[in-house]
């Protein structure tokens, strides 16, 4: 073993021309430790970062950048799993937060990003796209009570065509808007009626028609759900 001092801080292990190379520890200035494989005087192949914050991050390096498969624990308890590039998460990874949320799919820059599944702590499950870390495209949400919302989103936000189920039978076919029944949709009740025309914010709202298990129609305008 040897020892070098560096203006970042100090080396202990293996050197080859006066650079670290194969195993080695660095104990940097500012109190984050490495441990592990170097080529070339960079971090490269398998490692472990302690860092200043308390954060330890356990996998693969390229070029002095976390890089291949590894393990995140962040100090406030929450864990990636998965793929990096560029010392962020990126690729494919499991996100574990610290409230027992979970998100386990697509990576890219550190956000979630392309397709993934995200599992809420009250029982709801979401699967579908993302984009920047909001839900974005196409994707379907599950209540724990059983209500199902196959759809449309717009940052993070039900937004375009979609089908929503409820718990008791009914289904919404049509346009949504800020996560609400908007512009033009079929209603479906569970009693074999129907209504077919405009809402606004989950409420008939325009012109429509209303559709009875009877057979009789009812065409015209409505204001506030009446």
């Amino acid at each position: 073993m040897e020892i070098k001092n560096y203006s970042d801080g100090r080396y202990e292990g293996q050197l080859y021309n006066n650079k670290r190379q194969g195993f080695g520890k660095f104990y940097y200035i500012n109190g984050t430790i490495y441990i592990g494989n170097w080529n070339n005087d960079v971090r490269e192949g398998k490692g472990k970062e302690t860092i200043y914050n308390n954060d330890i991050y356990e996998g693969e390096y390229i070029k002095d950048k976390r890089d291949g498969k590894g393990i995140y624990h962040y100090h406030n308890g929450e864990k990636y799993e998965g793929e990096f590039k560029n010392d962020l998460p990126h690729g494919k990874g499991i996100y574990y937060f610290n409230n027992n949320d979970k998100y386990e799919g697509d990576f890219k820059n550190g956000n979630n990003d392309g397709k993934g599944i995200y599992y809420y702590n009250n029982g709801d499950k979401f699967i579908g796209e993302y984009k920047n870390g909001l839900k974005e495209g196409k994707g379907i949400y599950y209540y724990n009570d059983g209500r199902i919302y196959d759809g449309q989103y717009i940052n993070d936000v039900i937004e375009g065509k979609g089908t929503f189920y409820g718990k008791n039978g009914d289904i919404y076919v049509g346009n949504f808007k800020n996560n609400m029944f908007n512009e033009h949709g079929i209603y479906y009740y569970n009693n074999g009626k129907k209504f077919e025309g405009q809402f606004k914010n989950n409420k008939k709202e325009g012109k429509g028609i209303f559709y009875y298990n009877n057979g009789n129609i009812y065409e015209g305008f409505w204001k506030n759900n009446k």
